[in-house]
């Protein structure tokens, strides 16, 4: 078993960080999104979450406020 030196393990905000780099690169880099889309995507994913995860409707409508 191989033991992980817990100073080079990144944090979880870290890594959501990274993933979130991920997702915006897919949309704006080489295949020529735009800005629009990433943005109506992720209000249309807020207010999807939002219906799910009920105990989190307060981050979710300030999210979707940003949007009105």
């Amino acid at each position: 078993m191989t033991m992980l030196d817990p100073a080079i393990q990144k944090t979880f905000d870290q890594q959501r960080f990274e993933r979130l780099k991920e997702v915006v690169a897919e949309y704006l880099d080489d295949e020529g999104g735009t800005t629009s889309k990433l943005l109506q995507d992720l209000q249309r994913a807020a207010l999807e979450n939002s219906q799910y995860f009920v105990g989190r409707v307060d981050e979710y409508t300030e999210l979707q406020d940003f949007f009105s």
